[in-house]
């Protein structure tokens, strides 16, 4: 639940200063009336504790009430805010205080009244996993709705099968048994029962072997093996050994070109390409005659290969890449042969593969800017002019560079968001945007949240940048920028990149001796200005720092250990992590590319990526980095570095200025590499496809 202290947030300081420079305006003197209708307090006023409103004190009460599961004050303060637009919340909490005692009247009254709110959803899911654990499989088939959730799958198909419709029970499981992965253990009743009716043959269980040990989860495939013969298990047992041993392959065993010895091959190959590409080759090319694997299995053995040796940095891998055939030459393939081109300075195969670029991406910035950047160096100086300059017109990343390159001015232009009134007035008065701002002054940021992000997906373009005009007037400063960036408008700079918290990164950055526009760019980078946010795995507020981390630091600056809610506070955790950028700033020889990269990855990953011989432009550097999520991360800070120049006021100081060439000659190690354990977690995270973050109260 979303019991949290009275305290309700106001409007930031960039937000206040923004109110200051405006305020004889029409629009903005509107715009200050319009908010003032939601807020008790004036829009400027500060971030702090104040006294609740009659409506917020009477509201707390009520949630209390029903904590202490006191019916009749409950009663009594809930029918005064029964026309409030938080009234669903109550009526939701007070149905989840005894939910496995409600009837399902109850429960479908609230759904079919409230199904435009967040809460019905989440009291839909919480209903049918009290059904389930009564076992009242008829009224979870009543209740339940179409979901990706997969317990309530498992629980949905399993109530089929105990009402007595198998067929479709069955086919349920098998969508849930066909995956590469462990299910949750909500799924064994309907694997158990749908084994006792004779479902899971050899075959099929075979198929789930093979996903699983596609993941490379030889843990799981040997559970999985368990029901098979003594024979069935040995050719398993030889399969996962041939993962850790891959000489096993040229075993007797594996001899005979069957089906099974060519599947064990294949898929050895595949998992080996990625972990030592180079070995793989060899193997490769000994056993591909041998056996009559079939075209598509050959393409996804040389894809694997290419792929593994572009991660190791070998420029083997564009021979590998000029095997594929076309069908095979799609996007990603297309990015690493370029990739691997540029590191070798293999320029005429790399304007190549950028020409054959699928989608339309040849067209992209980044492909303009490197096909100049070739240019430039085979000695076609007009050539790569030209494009420079059409993509100096470009704020970002690759735009600045271009700029760099002609020694052009950056387009830092700022446009601010102008929305018409009507259609901000009209948002504003929204029963979805009314509560995710009432919940947001009550300090439940979670709650307000869902709320906000369930609003906007209702909403067009317009809708959405009035939207994020109003959280920008409220002081949340994240939903103002996120919800700007679905919208697709990237020109109002004030909400793009807010100052919040500027009096801590300043103090910070001057302890650190660090510039200050670099520590606000990776605040942005980490976590988008939410100060309570959390990633799925553990790091922890504005810079994600690790608990790990956090205690490791308080111990060098010889302070208390610190609690999750002491890492939280953005005192602390700019503080944390201003000291953690200083150490990777100093490890690598003050180069502002390689300790962003090593902030992300970690300063482990960052010795393995110095280019072997002697020194590589930063440009080309950064773009070769092997992993997406730490190549986008280092482009991102160093344009928002930029940007942090022009809102603090400070002279832009030139991505030349801050790429600077990198070498592996001056490197340095420092004791403690603090944040490795949540870069590992982090990189392996984006290889998974999870979300990147988790949005915390």
């Amino acid at each position: 639940m979303d019991i949290q202290p009275l305290v309700f947030l106001r409007g930031s300081h960039h937000s206040r200063q923004q109110a200051a420079s405006s305020a004889t305006s029409p629009y903005a003197v509107a715009l200050l009336l319009l908010c003032a209708t939601f807020h008790p307090e004036p829009l400027h006023a500060k971030v702090e504790a104040v006294n609740p409103t009659p409506e917020q004190q009477l509201f707390w009460e009520a949630k209390h009430a029903i904590a202490w599961g006191d019916d009749a004050r409950f009663g009594r303060y809930a029918a005064r805010l029964r026309n409030t637009p938080l009234y669903p919340y109550l009526l939701y909490w007070q149905l989840q205080k005894r939910l496995p005692q409600q009837l399902p009247l109850s429960i479908e009254a609230f759904l079919q009244h409230y199904a435009d709110t967040p809460l019905a959803p989440l009291l839909r899911n919480d209903w049918l996993h009290s059904l389930a654990r009564q076992r009242r499989w008829e009224d979870y088939i009543a209740f339940y709705k179409e979901s990706d959730d997969t317990e309530l799958r498992c629980q949905y198909h399993y109530a089929q099968h105990k009402t007595g419709n198998e067929q479709a029970a069955w086919e349920g499981a098998m969508a849930l048994w066909l995956v590469g992965h462990s299910q949750d253990e909500t799924c064994d009743p309907l694997f158990e029962a749908w084994q006792k009716a004779g479902g899971i043959t050899r075959e099929l269980r075979w198929r789930r072997i093979e996903l699983v040990m596609e993941s490379g989860d030889t843990e799981l495939a040997s559970k999985l093996a368990r029901p098979l013969t003594a024979e069935d298990k040995n050719w398993l047992r030889l399969w996962q050994q041939a993962y850790d041993k891959p000489e096993l392959l040229r075993s007797k065993r594996l001899q005979n070109d069957s089906e099974m010895n060519r599947r064990i091959i294949f898929h050895t190959l595949q998992y080996r390409a990625n972990r030592a590409p180079r070995g793989t080759t060899a193997l490769w090319n000994e056993l591909e005659s041998r056996y009559a694997f079939t075209p598509e299995q050959r393409n996804a053995i040389a894809r694997a290969i290419a792929i593994g040796l572009s991660y190791a940095r070998d420029e083997r891998a564009l021979d590998w890449f000029d095997r594929l055939p076309l069908a095979q030459r799609d996007m990603e393939v297309c990015n690493w042969a370029v990739r691997v081109a540029l590191r070798h300075e293999r320029w005429g195969s790399a304007l190549a593969w950028l020409e054959v670029m699928p989608g339309g991406e040849n067209r992209s910035v980044s492909s303009q800017y490197w096909r100049a950047r070739i240019y430039e160096t085979m000695g076609f100086p007009d050539t790569a002019r030209y494009f420079y300059k059409r993509l100096s017109k470009e704020p970002g990343y690759y735009g600045f560079l271009a700029a760099d390159k002609l020694n052009l001015p950056y387009n830092l232009n700022n446009d601010p968001l102008d929305v018409k009134f009507s259609v901000l007035k009209r948002v504003a008065f929204r029963p979805d945007i009314m509560r995710a701002q009432q919940l947001y002054d009550l300090g439940m940021v979670g709650s307000a949240r869902r709320e906000w992000e369930a609003a906007i997906t209702k909403m067009n373009r317009e809708e959405m940048l009035a939207a994020s005009k109003l959280a920008d007037a409220w002081g949340w400063e994240d939903r103002a920028l996120l919800t700007m960036a679905k919208a697709d408008h990237a020109d109002d700079l004030n909400i793009r990149f807010p100052l919040t918290y500027n009096e801590t990164v300043f103090k910070e950055a001057k302890r650190r001796a660090l510039d200050p526009a670099w520590v606000y760019a990776v605040v942005r980078q980490e976590s988008a200005m939410m100060p309570h946010v959390q990633s799925p795995v553990g790091a922890l507020g504005l810079m994600q720092l690790m608990p790990q981390t956090g205690r490791e630091i308080a111990r060098e600056l010889q302070l208390a250990q610190p609690d999750r809610r002491t890492l939280l506070k953005p005192e602390t955790n700019i503080r944390f992590g201003s000291y953690y950028l200083r150490q990777v700033l100093q490890e690598f020889d003050h180069n502002p590319v390689l300790a962003t990269a090593a902030y992300n990855a970690g300063p482990h990953r960052i010795r393995k990526w110095y280019p072997k011989h002697g020194v590589m432009d930063a440009d080309i550097w950064v773009d070769t980095i092997p992993f997406d999520e730490t190549r986008e991360y280092v482009r991102l800070v160093m344009a928002y570095s930029v940007f942090y120049d022009q809102r603090l006021d400070q002279p832009i100081k030139r991505l030349s200025e801050r790429m600077l060439p990198v070498s592996r000659a001056k490197a340095q190690t420092i004791s403690h590499c603090h944040n490795c354990p949540r870069a590992d977690a982090i990189l392996a995270q984006a290889e998974r496809k999870l979300p990147p973050l988790i949005n915390a109260q």
